[in-house]
């Protein structure tokens, strides 16, 4: 099954759990958005080099917050941030000898998506929460896997990523739902091998967030 369809599933099962969670302070998001990052990176040789290029995407994902108190919460989230990127190789031949000049020429090339695809815990602070407004904020810890949807680049391992999240949400009339916006930034550190293309990433998202908060019994 693919990753998009999975997310779908369980954003679904999250919606559909709530009918049951109802004595359960659970709230469920589903989050959309652009992500904000660029950079270009190079590995070379003796003979030339290549480059990968990331810019700007978007991401999505489906979180689900347990409220321990009025203030505070633990969010579980899984989410996919899809980065535009292109790869090429490029070989310096020489195209005269008297005098010697060299000439780049491009020998492979694609373009795709590179893929973040973050399963993350965030402990969340509420201390703003007055009336339909809820604002929240807090420190994110993330495993992060990574999806390759070009030819050229090779695999990337696994990694951890750490970050922080920020959000306001406002309930819609007198409803159990919100629709809000979110900040969040998640961070790699990558230890890079000799002629890596990889390095670490900062990745900065601005969603737009629809969530449910499932009802206590007897409210």
């Amino acid at each position: 099954m693919s990753f998009r369809r999975t997310l779908a599933l369980l954003g679904l099962l999250a919606l559909g759990t709530t009918s049951r969670a109802a004595a359960a302070p659970w709230i469920f998001r589903l989050e959309g958005g652009i992500a904000d990052y660029s950079s270009q990176t190079f590995s070379s040789s003796s003979l030339g080099y290549t480059e990968l290029s990331l810019d700007g995407g978007k991401s999505y994902g489906v979180a689900g917050e347990y409220r321990f108190s009025h203030s505070t919460g633990v969010e579980l989230s899984l989410s996919s941030i899809d980065l535009d990127a292109s790869w090429r190789r490029v070989e310096i031949r020489p195209v005269s000898f008297n005098p010697t000049v060299l000439r780049e020429f491009t020998v492979a090339s694609d373009s795709g998506t590179f893929s973040l695809r973050p399963l993350a815990v965030t402990f969340l602070i509420h201390p703003l929460r007055q009336g339909r407004l809820d604002f929240y904020v807090g420190p994110q810890i993330a495993w992060v896997d990574f999806h390759i949807g070009l030819e050229g680049p090779p695999d990337r391992d696994p990694e951890l990523g750490i970050g922080a999240k920020l959000g306001v949400e406002l309930a819609i009339a007198r409803s159990p739902w919100s629709a809000g916006v979110v900040y969040r930034f998640l961070e790699t550190q990558h230890e890079g091998i000799e002629r890596d293309l990889y390095t670490g990433t900062g990745v900065h998202l601005i969603s737009g967030v629809f969530s449910y908060r499932g009802r206590r019994a007897g409210s």
